[in-house]
C-alpha cells in the first residue's frame, strides 16, 4: 500500500474519530445547578403567628372541608377560604380561621383562636380570642 493510500486511510479515520467525539459531546447535557440556593426546614413553632408565641404544636391541620377537627395533641389549625367549623379538641391549640364565616372552638387545653377576614364566632373555650 502506498503512502497516499495510508495517508487517505489515516485522514478518513481521523475525520471519523473527530466526528464521533463531536457527536458524543453534543448530546451531553448538564442539569441546572442549585448553586446559591438553599432550603431550610421549618418547625411548626416557627410557623406560628406572634399571638401564639410560646405554644408547642405537634401537628399541623390544614382544612379540606367544612368541619375541621384537631386531635388531643397541640395543633396548629388553618381554616380554608370557605365556611368552616374548626374544633381544636384537646391540647393547647392555635386555631386560625380562613376567609369564610367560621366557628372557632378550642376544646380542652388553653387555646388561642384567631379570626380570619370573615366574621367569625368563638366558642367560650377559646381562652384567647382575636377578631
Amino acid at each position: 500500500m502506498g503512502n497516499i493510500a495510508r495517508f487517505s486511510i489515516a485522514m478518513v479515520s481521523g475525520v471519523a474519530l473527530a466526528s464521533a467525539s463531536l457527536a458524543f459531546t453534543a448530546t451531553n447535557s448538564v442539569p441546572d445547578s442549585r448553586s446559591g440556593s438553599s432550603t431550610t426546614a421549618r418547625t411548626l413553632a416557627q410557623l406560628l403567628p406572634t399571638e401564639c408565641d410560646g405554644m408547642a404544636p405537634t401537628s399541623l391541620i390544614i382544612g379540606t372541608g367544612t368541619t375541621i377537627d384537631g386531635t388531643s395533641a397541640a395543633n396548629l389549625m388553618l381554616g380554608t377560604s370557605g365556611v368552616n367549623a374548626l374544633d381544636g379538641k384537646g391540647g393547647n391549640d392555635c386555631i386560625i380561621g380562613g376567609d369564610g364565616i367560621d366557628n372557632l372552638k378550642g376544646g380542652g387545653g388553653i387555646d388561642v383562636c384567631i379570626s380570619g377576614p370573615g366574621v367569625d364566632t368563638f366558642a367560650s373555650d377559646c381562652e384567647t380570642q382575636i377578631q
